[in-house]
């Protein structure tokens, strides 16, 4: 049986990648060392295609599927810039029919998506609204 973190086949992530669950149906997973945004995408593939893999349940199996966003994170950015034009991504991969990636590159559109909440930032700044 395939062990899961965070809803992520560990088989597609790396030892030094993270996967967490932000809420609802929303996952983050941090890839350390990315080169470019190509190999950010087939990573983000390989989490997509493992993900497809039937899970055993009670009820019978079940399947998943992802939509993904893609993006690099520059200089200086804040998270809550880089998630929301990884979010504007996923939306955008929902849009053109759901279970698939989504480049955005550090100039793409997020205009007009409000950032993600960012858990790490609200739980370092309790004050911030």
């Amino acid at each position: 049986m395939r062990r899961r973190r965070s809803g992520v086949s560990q088989e597609a992530l790396r030892s030094q990648d993270l996967a967490a669950r932000l809420g609802g149906d929303e996952l983050l997973v941090v890839l350390q060392g990315v080169q470019d945004l190509d190999n950010a995408v087939a990573i983000a593939e390989k989490i997509r295609e493992a993900a497809q893999a039937p899970v055993a349940t009670v009820a019978g199996e079940l399947q998943i599927s992802l939509s993904i966003g893609v993006t690099l994170a520059q200089p200086s950015e804040s998270s809550d810039a880089l998630i929301a034009r990884a979010d504007a991504g996923m939306y955008e991969a929902k849009r053109v029919g759901r279970n698939c990636v989504i480049p955005i590159p550090a100039d793409g559109p997020t205009a007009g998506i409000a950032p993600a909440p960012n858990p790490v930032a609200d739980l370092a700044n309790p004050t911030r609204p």
